[in-house]
């Protein structure tokens, strides 16, 4: 938003000073008090009758700044204040002293921790707190205490410092006084500092070192702080400078401490709807001008096609129908094709007037016609062509039409490039009406008239004056420019004055009138004031038939805007447009509002996107303005309907962002941040959804749901308590089940840990184990593929061996068919043989009764008998302690000597033909065989004893051996061989 105004008399800003009473009475009280003033300009416009008449600190100190001393304006100042009317005053609340003059300024709240301001339009808000107080370096932060009433003000009782606020008619006043020098600072010496925290929506930036800017969220200028004024109580004024560090506010004072008062009353001016036309989209440059009465408009395109002429231009009639803007009739001048319109560029200039419009069309149509003025009249909500109005004895290139004005039944038409005296020199022509037909009455030059003034450039009218302006004047320098004062009184027109530029740093001054009764404002948009083509506009009052400069109007920038290219005013309401503000001249409107005799900046609207040039033209209404951007979307044009507005404070109910202050509806209530505000965030800003209070954005709980699964596979995120933001969504991970079986034979389905979905719900493949086998007589059932349930459970049929026998002890078991379990092991009994005797030298064995395996296989020990001698040619044989099998038979060898002989194949033979029992007959085998013969049946001495086995063992021994004898015999009863001896 712009700064305050300024006057051409005085470039500084201007001042906001302390009352006089007020610096007077403390200095009774303390001795060597310091008073210091500083003011933020921005006030809101009023209502008509919604306060009493009231002028801003800035526009009031100024209008005592040209004549008045310092004590005398500080005086003027407290008197306003001190007549401030009820509506102004606190009261106290249970939140705090409140000052809420409602629809006539500031609401204001003091609490203890801090102060709150809260602009009427409920758009921005400021808090001040945390005062501190010291040396720059070395501040201390004075005790946070409660504010207190005092008689008109609001007092917080620092000890030594009091800080004060007083409400009325020029906003609200800050100031602090001082008991004492803080003791960081010697007399004389060094600097005192104050500060303190600025909060709320906006934010301060040092312009400076006496202005501070005052921006919002988007970067906006809304307000400024500025015009500090330091004095002593000798009434000295004391220097000193204005500092932002971070986000607070620094007054530096050489070797004093200042007491300052603070007004900021914004109104922010907002786009409420963008004008539609039939023509939108081709290039008509719609905005060139704009024309306003009651509620119809005329939007002029200049560069309209009509049939299949470009350029020709066309005017678009708008009604405003239940608040919005609809067009009604689309105007162009009259002409026969195929031939050519007599002018160009229909609707370059409007001037409106009851139900008669006139239309200027001030460019030729390659048919030396030197521009024409269409008169249109309205009946019956239809406006037709009354009549084409051209001047007598025109040239090409005049520009007749390229500007016009229009009171009653008479029109003032420019023709800025008229040669009359000179190239360029400019013309106006006036016409008057009789009946329905227009004549010209007389034709007006300045009296200094010279080449290129383009006198006519700009033209305002009303009754019995008509201002007219000259840019490109150059006395006393190129391109001053100037505004001449033409009067008709006595029905003559004459030149009555001539107003011409306030100062060298003018340019351009009568670009752009405006006129309303006594009050004139006239754009000067090359203005050097502030840089080259900065630009400023002038507002002049008329006392006495005398028009007089009161004011100078600057914007806020220093690059070039052509602040000025543009005027509007109705009442105390004035507009100014500078379309060449911004990087790409996407242009602004400026609002400002007169209250006690001075305009104050009220707001600042930046062109809205895609807007280029906004603000070219610009018109007023009660209680809207329009706003010309002719170069947007490539010259198409448009037109932006803007509207003052009463935001909503934090914590009121809202439907949409734009109804609120800070910009932000959440949860249904205008909230102090952007808080989220899809209602997923782990953030709320109504109480109903968690928050500490409507309208104080505030972290959810940790755990708090924040979103939902949107499906069996993804993940609900909650809040971590810490962060205003919803975790990421997340999906379950990879083999997270998302729908569980209904049956053995239906498959759980497990999500893949990429997709939301669970996938299809799939039976088990056929032949898969539903119901697996519970012992040796249970059958395992398997799925069939369709059903999700298993088969009947089936058992094995009864004597189906389902334990076969392990060992030689053990028993084969067989189902019973009635259970799954196959009966317990059992072992044959003890003592039941399980391994026979395979031989002379091993042992039977039998089941031990607790074993399924038959006991290991035994042999005899080494040395048993196992086959006992026959005789003195026979050995005995032993078991090995190893084998089974009795070892080989063996026989003594042969000569080994035996009773009687020699063992000879195991037959004892004597030498002799004979023996006993032998001979050729041998014995007749009943005679016992002599034991001198060798032939003895026992053994000289008794065998030991023999063991259990032996005895068992001694029939089959003994059949073996009578078996072995009856062998023998045999032999023996044969003849035996001879060998033929030799005699």
């Amino acid at each position: 938003m712009a700064g305050a105004p300024r006057s051409t008399t005085h470039p500084v800003p201007h001042t906001c000073r302390e009352p006089l009473v007020s610096w007077l009475s403390r200095c009774a009280w303390w001795m060597g008090c310091l008073v210091a003033a500083a003011c933020v300009s921005a006030p809101e416009p009023e209502d008509a009758g919604a306060r009493p008449a009231a002028v801003t600190p800035s526009a009031q100190a100024q209008a005592v700044t040209d004549t008045a001393p310092p004590a005398l304006r500080a005086a003027y100042i407290a008197a306003v204040q001190a007549d401030a009317p009820a509506i102004y005053h606190f009261r106290d609340t249970p939140q705090g002293l409140r000052a809420d003059p409602t629809g006539a300024g500031l609401a204001v709240t003091l609490a203890g921790a801090g102060v709150r301001v809260l602009s009427r339009s409920r758009r921005w808000e400021a808090s001040f707190a945390s005062l501190s107080l010291g040396c720059p370096g070395a501040t201390v932060e004075v005790t946070p205490t409660p504010p207190v009433l005092a008689g008109r003000r609001a007092e917080y009782r620092h000890g030594d410092v009091v800080e004060w606020y007083q409400h009325g008619p020029l906003g609200l006043e800050q100031g602090f006084d001082l008991a004492r020098r803080p003791a960081c600072s010697a007399a004389g010496e060094g600097r005192v500092e104050l500060s303190m925290t600025l909060g709320g929506t906006v934010r301060p930036e040092l312009a400076d070192e006496r202005t501070i800017r005052l921006r919002d969220a988007a970067g906006r200028e809304v307000g400024r702080y500025a015009e500090l004024f330091v004095r002593d109580a000798a009434g000295r004024e004391i220097p000193a400078s204005l500092d932002v560090r971070g986000d607070r506010i620094r007054i530096l004072v050489d070797d004093r401490v200042a007491t300052y008062p603070l007004v900021i009353d914004p109104l922010v001016w907002e786009v409420s709807e963008q004008l539609a036309t039939s023509g939108a989209g081709a290039l008509e440059q719609l905005g060139t001008s704009i024309v306003l009465s009651g509620d119809t408009a005329l939007l002029g395109a200049p560069e309209a096609t009509v049939g299949t002429v470009p350029g020709a231009g066309v005017v678009y009639v708008f009604g405003r129908v239940s608040g919005a803007w609809v067009e009604q009739q689309k105007l162009h001048a009259a002409y026969t094709p195929p031939a050519l319109p007599v002018a160009r560029r229909f609707g370059a200039s409007l001037a409106l007037s009851g139900d008669t419009a006139v239309i200027g069309a001030p460019h030729h149509a390659g048919i030396n016609s030197s521009g024409r003025a269409y008169v249109f009249t309205r009946a019956g909500g239809t406006w037709t062509e009354q009549q084409a109005l051209a001047p007598p004895a025109g040239l090409p290139h005049d520009e007749f039409g390229n500007a016009v004005a229009l009171d009653g039944d008479t029109a003032l038409i420019g023709a800025q490039r008229d040669d009359g005296h000179g190239t360029d020199a400019g013309a106006v022509y006036v016409f008057s009406r009789t009946g329905s037909l227009w004549s010209q009455v007389t034709k007006l030059f300045a009296l200094d008239a010279a080449a290129g003034d383009t006198f006519g450039a700009a033209i305002a009218f009303s009754e019995q004056q008509a201002l007219i302006g000259a840019p490109r004047h150059g006395t006393p320098f190129a391109s001053a420019g100037a505004v001449y004062v033409m009067d008709r009184g006595g029905g003559v027109w004459l030149q009555i004055d001539k107003l011409t530029a306030p100062s060298v740093s003018v340019r351009q001054f009568g670009q752009a009138i405006a006129m309303d009764g006594d009050t004139a404002v006239i754009g000067a948009p090359g203005d050097l004031t502030l840089g080259p083509g900065v630009g400023a506009a002038y507002v002049y009052t008329r006392a006495d038939g005398f028009w007089n400069q009161s004011q100078q109007l600057l914007p806020s920038g220093a690059a070039p805007e052509a602040f000025g290219a543009a005027v509007a005013l109705l009442g105390d309401r004035l507009a100014v447009g500078a379309p060449l503000e911004g990087p790409a001249d996407e242009g602004a409107a400026y609002f400002f509002e007169r209250s006690g005799g001075l305009f104050t900046e009220t707001g600042e609207r930046t062109a809205p996107t895609p807007a280029q040039h906004f603000g070219a033209f610009i018109a007023l209404g009660v209680d809207f303005a329009l706003a010309g951007a002719p170069h947007t979307l490539a010259q198409q044009g448009a037109v932006y309907a803007l509207h003052q507005v009463d935001l909503l404070a934090d914590g009121q109910p809202c439907a949409d962002d734009g109804a609120c202050v800070s910009g932000h509806c959440v949860d249904g209530v205008c909230c102090d941040q952007p808080c989220g505000g899809d209602g997923s965030a782990c953030q709320a800003c109504s109480a109903s959804r968690g928050a500490q209070a409507d309208g104080t954005c505030t972290v959810l709980p940790s755990g708090t749901l924040c979103r939902d699964a949107a499906s069996a596979c993804d993940l609900a995120e909650t809040c971590d308590g810490l962060s205003g933001e919803c975790p990421p969504d997340a999906l379950a991970l990879a083999g997270t089940s998302c729908r569980a079986s209904v049956g053995p034979c239906d498959a759980e389905e497990v999500c893949d840990g990429a997709t939301l979905d669970c996938p299809p719900d799939l039976s088990a493949p056929a032949g898969t184990t539903c119901r697996f086998a519970v012992g040796p007589c249970d059958a395992e059932e398997s799925c069939d593929g369709v059903t999700p349930d298993c088969p009947p459970d089936l058992l094995a049929t009864a004597g189906t061996e389902c334990r076969a026998a392990t060992g030689a002890c053990d028993v084969a078991e067989a189902c019973d068919g009635l259970s799954g379990a196959c009966p317990s092991d059992t072992f044959l009994s003890a003592g039941v043989a399980c391994r026979p005797q395979v031989g002379p030298c091993d042992r039977a064995e039998a089941c031990s009764g607790t074993s399924a395996e038959c006991p290991p296989d035994v042999v005899r020990g080494a040395g048993t008998l196992c086959r006992a001698a026959l005789g003195m040619c026979d050995l005995a044989e032993v078991c090995d302690g190893v084998g089974a099998a009795c070892p080989t038979d063996v026989l003594a060898t042969d000569g080994t000597a035996c009773p009687g002989g020699t063992c000879e194949a195991g037959t004892c033979s004597s030498d002799g033909t004979g023996g006993a029992g032998g001979g050729v007959g041998g014995g007749d085998g009943d005679v016992d065989p002599s034991s001198v013969s060798g032939c003895a049946c026992r053994l000289a001495e008794a065998p030991a004893p023999a063991t259990s086995a032996e005895r068992a063992a001694l029939p089959a021994l003994a059949a073996l051996a009578i078996a072995l004898r009856r062998s023998r015999r045999a032999s023996r009863s044969k003849p035996a061989r001879r060998e033929p001896t030799a005699h």
